[in-house]
Formats: structure tokens, C-alpha cells, sequence
């Protein structure tokens, strides 16, 4: 599913990659928002905007076509779960300020 807002709106939040975080405990500046197909529908495959994770542009590059069978097969699980927590995280970050929920 398309939604050029959501996207627009999580491009504006920054934040760190996920990845860096997740694996080496640092904070390394995101700039990059990543589509991933937690379906593993094939390669080339765009996933929903919905499914974006913020990386860095070194993590970015690296993940680039990797479906969820890569990560499983490479013992990655703690990069594909860090990347779902982060666009589970700025999903509902969205849903809540849209409807006008803060904190």
C-alpha cells in the first residue's frame, strides 16, 4: 500500500539506525528510510510504505534486496527484528500523532 504522507512524515523524524543501534550499541545518525518485504515476496519487490526502517547509508546499501529467508539463513535474526521494532515503533508513532494523541 502506498502513502506518500506516512512517508514524507518519517523522513522529518531523524533518528538513528537501527541497525548500528541494535548491534554495535551506538547512535549512528539515520539517513536512509528502507522498504523491506517481511513477506519475502522475491527480489525487486517493493514493500508497503509502512514496512521502512530507518539505516544508515552504510546498512542501507548492505541490507539492499535481502529478504527475511537471508537474514534467517545468515543468523542475522537480531538485524531483521531491529529493523521490524523500528518500523513497528514509527508506525504507531504515526497512527498516534495523526490522531492527535501525544505525550
Amino acid at each position: 500500500m502506498k502513502d506518500p504522507k506516512f512517508l514524507k512524515w518519517a523522513k522529518r523524524q531523524g533518528g538513528d539506525c537501527c541497525v548500528c543501534r541494535a548491534t554495535q550499541g551506538i547512535s549512528k545518525r539515520s539517513n536512509e528510510l528502507h522498504h523491506y518485504d517481511w513477506k519475502n515476496r522475491g527480489m525487486g519487490i517493493k514493500g508497503r510504505d509502512h514496512w521502512t526502517c530507518r539505516l544508515c547509508y552504510f546498512h542501507h546499501k548492505e541490507l539492499q534486496g535481502k529478504g527475511r529467508i537471508w537474514f534467517l539463513m545468515n543468523d542475522r535474526l537480531e538485524i531483521y527484528t531491529a529493523m521490524l521494532e523500528d518500523s513497528l515503533n514509527l508506525l504507531s508513532d504515526y497512527v498516534l500523532e495523526k490522531n492527535g494523541v501525544f505525550f
